[in-house]
């Protein structure tokens, strides 16, 4: 929350207070990039023939929207160059025109993004009630899992298990146009697609696919893909329970953070104006 200070010279929040922001800033700055940020490539290991055809990359980095890390990176600027100076009612003017400039378009989108968010995890809980399911007992995904889906059949998640292809087979019956695919990954639509058409149930193939992509976006690198449904066909739901897991702690960690910087631009930007303005 905003300090108020009265006389003639006004501060920016206490010493302990900037301390806190600055390492917080550090720390979670580069988690918000990791989990924002558009995917990186590098050129990597041929896993396959046709793989090895299209020239695969194998992801150095992970994420989810192109567009939010422009606002994160804005976000940053602004929070650190206020931070650890003593300023006046009128250096606090600047830095609020400074700041609201250079922060209000990075937190409108970052703010943008929560309605978003909250869609996307009504949608998936929705899956609950749609498509064929053997019913039965429910697989124990743990309760940050549960946070964002329904538990699947434990039938269901097990036939999802046996029926899905190669990620090979799956990439050969594509008929995505982005690029992951056309460089060899797994995709969402297709591996939705393909399991639609074995009979799957919707929410045991939602929960596969974050579960293979680590909730980290929509595509799946084939080498992941192999390894983590190898170890579903041997380990059988427990394996897939771990998975989905750590996906959701994925999620919580990036929806966390866009929050925390969210809040924390808002509160120097009004901090600033009070120091500027009101006192």
């Amino acid at each position: 929350l905003p300090s108020l200070r009265h006389g003639r010279h006004t501060t920016q929040p206490t010493s302990m207070m900037r301390v806190i922001r600055l390492l917080a800033v550090a720390s979670l700055g580069a988690s918000a990039v990791e989990s924002f940020a558009p995917t990186r490539y590098a050129p990597g290991r041929v896993t396959s023939n046709y793989v090895s055809s299209r020239q695969a990359l194998v992801p150095t980095d992970s994420v989810s929207d192109p567009a939010v890390v422009s606002s994160v990176s804005s976000f940053v600027g602004p929070l650190i160059s206020g931070i650890f100076r003593e300023v006046d009612p009128d250096q606090a003017k600047g830095e609020f025109w400074f700041q609201f400039v250079a922060g209000s378009g990075g937190l409108g989108i970052g703010i943008a993004q929560i309605p978003k968010i909250a869609a996307d995890i009504g949608q998936i809980r929705d899956l609950a009630n749609e498509g064929p399911t053997a019913g039965g007992e429910t697989v124990n995904i743990g309760p940050l899992a549960s946070l964002f889906y329904p538990a699947p059949s434990a039938a269901d998640v097990n036939k999802v298990i046996s029926k899905v292809p190669t990620a090979e087979a799956i990439v050969k019956q594509s008929t995505s146009t982005i690029y992951f695919a056309k460089m060899g990954y797994v995709v969402e639509e297709d591996f939705t697609k393909v399991l639609g058409k074995a009979g799957c149930n919707p929410l045991a193939i939602k929960t596969a696919f974050d579960a293979l992509s680590g909730g980290k976006g929509s595509a799946v690198d084939p080498i992941t893909f192999a390894d983590k449904l190898g170890r579903w066909k041997e380990e059988g739901t427990g394996a897939f329970a771990r998975d989905l897991q750590g996906a959701a702690v994925t999620k919580i960690s990036s929806y966390g953070t866009l929050l925390f910087l969210v809040g924390l631009v808002g509160d120097l930007i009004i901090e600033s104006g009070i120091n500027g303005f009101l006192d």
